[in-house]
């Protein structure tokens, strides 16, 4: 009995990664999976009055 919870557990243990990994891709959906030409990332830089823009997609 003590085996098959072993077992058991470790089964548990080694498949959580996984799931947890396939969530965390969820929040990325409005990004395109395809790269398209139009689609580009836009790394953050400070403007000529000294605010900053943060990264983002242009075109998309």
């Amino acid at each position: 009995m003590k085996k098959l919870l072993l077992i058991l557990s470790v089964a548990l243990f080694t498949s959580l990664p996984v799931a947890a990994q396939d969530q965390s891709t969820q929040g990325f959906s409005s990004i395109p999976a395809q790269a398209d030409t139009k689609c580009q990332w836009i790394n953050g830089y400070y403007r000529k009055d000294g605010t900053f823009v943060s990264g983002h997609y242009r075109g998309c």
